[in-house]
């Protein structure tokens, strides 16, 4: 059955749509769904890939992060060993310097002790020779 329309002075006759046209339309939209589906799946897989992706380098990057870290952690005992070391060396050379200016002491007081010894024996020679002249 035709639908009748009134444009203007004449009357416009609009064909019935044919069950085929509707059938062929609803095949389309079918189509369009499922290459939307389709795109959906394939976008959501690359999508994962993607996260996939990203949750490995997260990864890499706290075994990264672990490494630096037990690196400077490493680098830190060596430095207290180091500036223990560098301790031990100061006190060692303090000591070293007293007992230099001990020994520097001891040899000046030897030197006097010598010199003394020097002006007995030479008051000795003196006394001895004026007694045998005598």
């Amino acid at each position: 059955m035709a639908a009748a329309f009134l444009i203007g002075r004449g009357a416009y006759i609009v064909p019935e749509q044919k069950d085929s046209n509707k059938t062929y339309y609803i095949i389309i939209a079918f189509l369009v769904i499922a290459l939307l589906v389709a795109f959906a799946v394939y976008s959501s897989r690359d999508n994962e890939r993607a996260v996939d992706s990203l949750g490995s380098e997260i990864e890499q990057a706290e075994r990264n992060q672990q490494a630096i870290t037990d690196r400077i952690t490493g680098a830190e005992k060596r430095a207290d060993s180091i500036e223990a070391g560098i301790s031990r060396s100061q006190a060692a050379i303090g000591s070293a310097e007293s007992a230099a200016n001990r020994i520097e002491g001891y040899l000046t007081e030897a030197g006097n002790l010598i010199g003394e010894c020097k002006e007995i024996i030479g008051n000795i020679r003196k006394d001895s020779s004026e007694k045998s002249t005598e």
